[in-house]
């Protein structure tokens, strides 16, 4: 599945579904097998990144985000500024993807995350065609700023107009949807495509990638999808890799992660004020991990590196899952960070990152997507691409929890590789976006009720 999302276009929604479009009628024929979305439009939440009451959750009551994404980057085609018959364009092909499909799981948390979600966003370079300055209310940085800021090289940054991210454990919800949006189907599950974003949005980047457990596992080292095409699909040979990747992983550092505690609620990431009230702030990211170092430190190292010092393989379990909804950083971890690196020359991921939590020690960001890039780096080596993205009021919150996650002030006290995750990942691509509430997500102007 990961292969046929990478390649994405009808041949591959064809080989997913295994149906023939009917002749004379772009995309009649796909049956997805896939509950359509309510009619009524006020059964989608205001705020775009409201995906709690729609996602798929563990025993122990953690979020499970969707198995697959495809993220879509956009630049603007048109004029000097959109007009309103492209606002309108837009929005119904939004409004396509609401009615074809369900939101995830329907509301059955214990269902599967069959359905879709999507988040629409706008960069800095999408708002400076305008001559009215964004409000007060929305002060998100530009990327390059967010890479000097996290010490990171600002020639990372994307400045793409727009971004589509969309999410779900259905490969072929993802690859109908991407076509329904650029005109390239008349129905999708059923109901009739209207609108296009063909013509005033043109497909700059794609990104895929997948995350759940057992598929690392599956897809990296085991048994990698049948390609599409006549090239050969790429597989991990580092021997470290494929010795210590555990079965059950659903990341490929070994580790489930979005626990109840280590993520901002969804009030706590919305904007509260002005014209994009009930929006967020989004930042994109592109990494690139290095497994094969990674995987070169003993199970004992790698729970210590991930969490903290105070973390045990029975506090953890294979993956994380004895820690059930509680990362199990506590404030004292925190507070004894400069101590635990001067006593013994590393320090916990989870540990650091904590660090940039408010007064109730609360987390600052809430994730939204990640997952292991589908165009892998040096499989030889080990190396993968890993897609991160999150929502937080203000991308300032952002730069605070990076930062945290750097802690250049323990330098001098970390032996090598020994900087929780930090020594094992490096950033390829940064993007900021602004993410309107649903109602202002086509095309905004930056005053839209003026």
């Amino acid at each position: 599945m990961r292969t046929a999302l990478a390649i994405g276009g009808s041949s591959a929604l064809t080989a997913v579904i295994g149906a023939q479009p009917g002749a004379g009628v772009k995309g009649e024929g796909y049956s997805f097998d896939v509950p359509q979305g309510p009619e009524n439009p006020n059964a989608f939440p205001e705020r775009q990144h409201a995906w709690a009451q729609d996602l798929k959750t563990d025993p122990f009551g953690n979020g499970v985000l969707p198995n697959h994404q495809l993220i879509l980057f956009l630049n603007y085609k048109g004029g000097s500024t959109p007009t309103g018959k492209e606002r309108k364009e837009v929005e119904a092909a939004f409004r396509t993807l609401e009615l074809a499909f369900q939101r995830l799981s329907g509301g059955d948390s214990a269902g599967d995350n069959e359905g879709l979600v999507f988040m629409v966003g706008y960069s800095r370079s999408y708002f400076d065609r305008f001559e009215q300055d964004l409000p007060n209310a929305v002060d998100f940085l530009r990327p390059e700023e967010v890479l000097r800021r996290t010490d990171d090289d600002p020639d990372k940054a994307d400045n793409y107009d727009a971004v589509t991210l969309l999410s779900s454990a259905t490969v072929s919800v993802l690859l109908g949807s991407e076509e329904a949006l650029f005109g390239e189907l008349d129905t999708l599950n059923g109901v009739s495509v209207r609108g296009s974003l063909e013509g005033i949005f043109e497909k700059a980047e794609r990104r895929t990638a997948f995350v759940g457990k057992g598929l690392p596992r599956d897809n990296l080292v085991e048994d990698p999808d049948v390609p599409l095409t006549d090239e050969e699909t790429d597989e991990i040979t580092d021997e470290h890799v494929k010795e210590s990747l555990r079965e059950e992983a659903p990341l490929s550092m070994g580790y489930k992660s979005g626990f109840k505690d280590n993520l901002a609620t969804e009030d706590a990431a919305t904007i509260t004020t002005g014209p994009f009230k009930e929006g967020t702030t989004f930042q994109v990211s592109k990494l690139e991990l290095d497994l094969g170092k990674w995987y070169e430190n003993d199970r004992q190292r790698r729970d210590e590196l991930m969490f903290s010092h105070e973390h045990s393989p029975s506090d953890i379990g294979d993956i994380g899952e004895k820690l059930e909804d509680d990362s199990g950083i506590s404030e004292e971890i925190v507070d004894d960070l400069e101590k635990t690196a001067e006593n013994r020359g590393r320090v916990g991921h989870a540990a650091k990152t904590a660090g940039a939590r408010n007064e109730d020690f609360e987390p600052l960001i809430l994730r939204r997507s990640e997952g292991v890039n589908n165009s892998l780096v040096h499989p030889k080596e080990g190396k993968v691409g890993f897609n991160f993205s999150a929502v937080m009021e203000d991308i300032e919150d952002f730069v605070k929890t990076r930062q945290a996650m750097n802690a250049s002030h323990l330098d001098n006290h970390i032996g090598e590789g020994g900087h929780g995750i930090l020594p094992y990942m490096e950033v390829t691509n940064r993007a900021t976006f602004l993410l309107p509430p649903r109602k202002h997500r086509s095309l905004p102007l930056p005053l839209p009720n003026e």
